[in-house]
Parts: C-alpha cells; structure tokens; sequence
C-alpha cells in the first residue's frame, strides 16, 4: 500500500490515554496506519501506563512525540474519541477542524473507566485501559475494517485528483479545509499554503470570491447553486479571471 492510513486519537481531558492508543496500534498494524494522538494540552506518560506498555511489547522510551500540531497537516482517515462526552459534535477547535479538512471515519471509544482521574494512576488501572483499547484494535484489524478504510479512501482520493475542474471547500469561518490538485494548478497556490488558513489570508482582500462570497458582511445566505465570475491574483502575482460555481454543503462529522 502506497500510503499508511492516519488514525488519530484524541481524549482532551485525558491525553495521556491517546498516546498509549496510538502505541497499541502502530505496534499491531505498523505498515498499515500512521498513529497520532491529540488532547487539550501537552502532556507526558505516566509511570503506570508506560509500564502496562512495555508488558505489551512497547518499548515507552522510543515513543517519539507526535501530537496532533497543526491540524492543516492532519489529513487523517480515522478519528478516534477516547473520552465520555467527547464524542461526535463535542470536540475543540484543533479537532474540529481536522474533522472538516479530512472528512474522516469518527469513532467513539470512550472508557469505562478511565485510569487515576486524580492522579497519575496505578499499573492495575492503566492494564485495564490498554486491555480495552487492544480489543477495540483487534476488532478492527482481524475483520479488515481498517484495509476496507484504505481501499474506499484510496478510490476516492483517485477519483477527485483526477478531476480537471478545482475543488475548494471552506466553512462559515471561511478556513480552507480542502484543495484539489486542479484547484492549485489553476489558482498557482499549494495545498500545503492553503489549507487550514482564511481564505482572505491566501488571496488577499475580501478572498477568492470577494463580495460575491456567502460570508460577506451583510450579505444573506447562500441558497443553491451558483455561478458568477471573479478576478483574482495567482500565486505567481498574474491576474486571470476565474468562472465559479458555489453551492453550500452541510457535512457532518463520521
């Protein structure tokens, strides 16, 4: 397989549980995933749980940091909550918007219990918590969901850098959350400088669609579809003209 899917863990109240997921499963399926774990803040692995870790076969020291970061490099296939209430529609601002640039599978897996809510936790609760997120693992490894995930992800990845008409889908705060090949070759800007960033910071002014844009100030709801023309300035500072096509989308999560 080409590229390794990018399951990414997330627990905001708990992180310390996503960096131990993460470990579970590139350790069961390393040519197949790329694992990242994200939360509301930096964190580091308790005693206990690096531990129940290496009881597993995971050797604690070797874990290189890796949180999410900067969601406009996520791109990630799987979405995994870990925490209660943290599920679909209850996520923060970084993940939320991983969600919408990637448009992944979300999956809700949240503990019975999760280890030393006051503390760092003891190694008999940490064994529970890796007990549980090694099942839900091979639940997804032994029945092929995740090869399935790989194969549809694939297909359509194909399918849309194939098209020869540029795609550029941002939400209501007008964040950039997907760049088709076509769209940086007729804008001259990179995905890489695009996503994730206000579409009135990538071209300028008012944005690609400037006052004709759904979300500009006192302009009422976009409604259907609709087609008018823009000038703009491409990446390289030359100025073309542009035949658009808007039609609002609401995506869910999952």
């Amino acid at each position: 397989m080409a590229e390794r899917l990018k399951v990414l863990f997330f627990c905001e109240s708990f992180p310390a549980l996503g960096w131990m997921a993460r470990a579970l499963l590139e350790k069961a399926a390393p040519s197949l995933v790329e694992a990242w774990c994200g939360g509301g803040k930096k964190t580091f692995l308790p005693q206990g749980a690096a531990l129940a870790l290496a009881e597993a076969g995971v050797d604690p020291g070797r874990l290189e940091p890796r949180d999410m970061g900067d969601p406009s490099s996520g791109d990630f296939d799987l979405v995994v909550t870990l925490c209660k209430g943290e599920g679909r529609g209850k996520l923060g601002e970084k993940a939320s918007l991983a969600l919408l640039l990637s448009d992944p599978i979300l999956l809700d897996w949240p503990l019975p219990e999760l280890p030393g809510r006051e503390g760092p936790g003891s190694v008999k609760e940490w064994r529970r918590a890796r007990d549980f997120l090694q099942g839900r693992i091979s639940s997804l490894l032994e029945h092929g969901y995740l090869e399935a995930l790989a194969r549809q992800r694939a297909r359509r990845n194909l399918l849309v850098e194939s098209l020869e008409v540029g795609i550029l889908i941002h939400d209501e705060k007008r964040r950039i959350a997907f760049f088709n090949k076509a769209a940086e070759k007729i804008l001259g800007i990179s995905r890489r400088e695009a996503l994730g960033k206000d579409c009135r910071e990538v071209f300028g002014g008012a944005g690609l669609c400037g006052k004709e844009c759904a979300f500009f100030p006192g302009r009422p709801p976009l409604k259907g579809r609709r087609e008018h023309q823009v000038f703009f300035l491409d990446g390289k500072g030359r100025r073309k003209r542009l035949k658009m096509t808007r039609t609002p989308m609401e995506i869910l999560p999952g």
